[in-house]
């Protein structure tokens, strides 16, 4: 055998702790210097030069990466509440980004209550034709 090492293969992960540092600050306040209102996975993988798939690859391999983008995500849900209650942010559009965090605005009515004084009254059609037996 000799004694080299086996190399892995395929390209080396460029995950690395400057990345890290550099998405911990995009979170922090980059995303504004960059133009952004909100911190988004989009807006950091522009940051860092990569695509969304690369972003939410690096989440499974590492797990400080992956606590930046539910961070992202926890940041962006606060700001969005905020926004929309101040009015800094257009409604509809808030309202439409929401939806990824679970919020909805459904609404569920029971036609039933309590006491039973509205439920719906059972009306049975009996039909009623020729009888020859009456005649």
């Amino acid at each position: 055998m000799s004694g080299k090492t086996k190399r892995p293969i395929g390209r080396p992960c460029e995950l690395n702790e400057a990345v890290i540092e550099k998405a911990w600050l995009y979170l922090k306040g980059g995303y504004k210097e960059q133009g952004n209102a909100v911190p988004s996975i989009a807006g950091l993988a522009f940051a860092l030069g990569k695509s969304r798939d690369t972003m939410y690859e690096w989440a499974t391999q590492n797990d400080e990466f992956s606590d930046i983008l539910k961070c992202i995500a926890t940041t962006q849900e606060m700001l969005l509440i905020d926004g929309g209650l101040n009015g800094d942010f257009n409604a509809a559009f808030a309202k439409m980004l929401m939806t990824k965090h679970g919020y909805s605005d459904k609404v569920e009515t029971d036609m039933k209550s309590s006491d039973g004084s509205m439920t719906p009254t059972v009306i049975e059609l009996v039909a009623v034709g020729d009888d020859e037996s009456t005649g």
